[in-house]
């Protein structure tokens, strides 16, 4: 497996888009982990796109990232589907909700969730550095339809986009602390139905209330996927939250916050096939402690160390 891995590498490095989509799959499956310590990330946007399922996650990414096509940009979207916890599979419709921009050689990859809470997959990280390292000037990652607990895209994206719609219940999520408050910039998507404006004031009412250490002003977009309205606002709001956080020194802060979720997920994956292994029934938390330490010397011999 190494040397498939070596050579998989080999081949991402001079631009192969199976080898990547091959070291994803290694990656999702727990067998290539050392990803932040081989991959070097080139400094191409992540932009994290959450919200409740059915607001028009998957629609708003189809609309925005084709601008960047356009522009000549290249461009990758990960999608995150629920998976089943029974087989951890999952559907992965969202390269079906974007066959527009599989047409203009956007690079689309689906993961089931599996174990992984938040909204996100527990490989996530890796992914992205993947991704990052391919030399993507924009990655849109879409996390599984959320309510307020669900956060931790805050801990993976450049920026993150909050999408909320009239008609499925987000006027009371405006009433909730949580996912609200990871947002650098927020989407009132299906804008021509009933109700839009009112989300509208609420959110802006609830932001003329916060107090901010950021000197980044948290934007609120209209957008309409059916009446194609919104999306270069939108464009140039991502835009500029990407320049403020160069010229802030915000993006150093994320970057570091990135890698230390991958390392803790990569940990907290480690130790659950630990105990999904293990006989339960006899092993003890010391017991735990002795095996995750043999894992990690093993791990550390068989590089050489």
């Amino acid at each position: 497996m190494k040397q498939e891995i070596k050579e998989l590498l080999d081949h991402y490095k001079r631009g192969d888009f199976r080898a990547l989509a091959r070291l994803i799959t290694l990656c999702e499956n727990g067998i290539f982990e050392d990803v932040d310590e081989i991959v070097e990330e080139k400094g191409g946007q992540i932009v994290g796109i959450t919200g409740s399922p059915g607001a028009g996650k998957s629609s708003i990414i189809d609309h925005l990232a084709l601008r960047y096509v356009e522009r000549g940009e290249k461009v990758a979207v990960l999608a995150i589907d629920p998976s089943s916890p029974f087989t951890h599979g999952a559907f992965l419709g969202d390269r079906v909700r974007m066959r527009r921009l599989s047409t203009k050689g956007v690079f689309i990859r689906s993961m089931a969730s599996r174990d992984g809470i938040g909204g996100l997959a527990s490989a996530v990280g890796n992914v992205l550095r993947l991704l990052s390292g391919f030399g993507f000037s924009r990655i849109f990652l879409e996390t599984v339809g959320v309510g307020q607990a669900e956060v931790d895209i805050m801990n993976v994206a450049d920026t993150v986009i909050l999408t909320l719609s009239p008609g499925i219940g987000d006027e009371i999520q405006l009433l909730k602390a949580g996912v609200m408050e990871i947002a650098d910039i927020y989407v009132i998507n299906k804008s021509d139905l009933e109700g839009a404006g009112n989300i509208r004031i609420m959110v802006e009412t609830i932001l003329s209330h916060e107090k901010s250490e950021s000197d980044w002003r948290r934007r609120v977009v209209e957008t309409s996927c059916v009446e194609n309205r919104g999306f270069e606002e939108l464009e140039t709001a991502v835009n500029d939250h990407w320049k403020y956080l160069k010229e802030s020194g915000e993006l150093v802060k994320r970057q570091t916050k990135r890698r230390r979720y991958a390392l803790i997920s990569r940990f907290l994956q480690k130790i659950r096939l630990i105990v999904e292994n293990a006989d339960v029934e006899r092993l003890t938390f010391d017991g735990l402690k002795r095996l995750l330490c043999d894992d990690i010397i093993s791990v550390h011999n068989d590089k050489g160390g």
